[in-house]
């Protein structure tokens, strides 16, 4: 609520941006602040954000959140990587970590696209350790419509050593 922000023009490229939410409200009140910058020209798209919660709640006061991207696309195939990690709870103590790697590669009329990613919670009593791997196809039937096929996997392990049951999902459709 009561955000003020401003975004720049692009200037070859790279965007920067920065916004300070007021923090009025009683839910969780404090302040929230966050900056990124973006660049983005030709094959390359590099990103960065930051952002604090100041204020507020015990639990909230001094959270934060960092965000990196990168991808380069070669023409035959476009490399994406991504990291994020969030301090929170009280006095910022718990620290998450979250990175994947990615692909896309035009094959046929279509795009082909596979992923892996991995989430890591410290902790002694909420630790958790989750990995998933997704691959998917996406068939151009037009300009604005593909058919799509995708499946993730994923498995964890908890703070005990205790491994998860394997999870998988699979989505099929059409989009227009």
């Amino acid at each position: 609520q009561n955000t003020v922000g401003y975004k720049s023009p692009s200037l070859g490229g790279l965007t920067v941006q920065a916004a300070v939410g007021l923090g009025e409200g009683t839910i969780a009140g404090g302040r929230d602040a966050g900056i990124n910058a973006i660049y983005a020209a030709g094959p390359i798209y590099a990103g960065i954000g930051y952002g604090k919660k100041t204020g507020g709640t015990v639990a909230n006061d001094g959270n934060t959140l960092v965000n990196l991207a990168f991808n380069y696309d070669f023409g035959v195939a476009k490399l994406m990587t991504y990291y994020g990690r969030s301090k929170s709870g009280i006095g910022s103590s718990a620290t998450n970590k979250f990175y994947s790697l990615g692909a896309q590669a035009p094959i046929g009329p279509g795009l082909l696209k596979a992923a892996y990613g991995r989430l890591d919670v410290p902790g002694s009593n909420q630790a958790l350790d989750v990995k998933k791997f997704a691959v998917g196809y996406n068939y151009n039937l037009s300009k604005r419509t593909n058919l799509y096929a995708d499946m993730g996997s994923a498995t964890g392990r908890a703070a005990n050593g205790t491994k998860g049951e394997r999870n998988t999902a699979y989505a099929f459709g059409l989009r227009h």
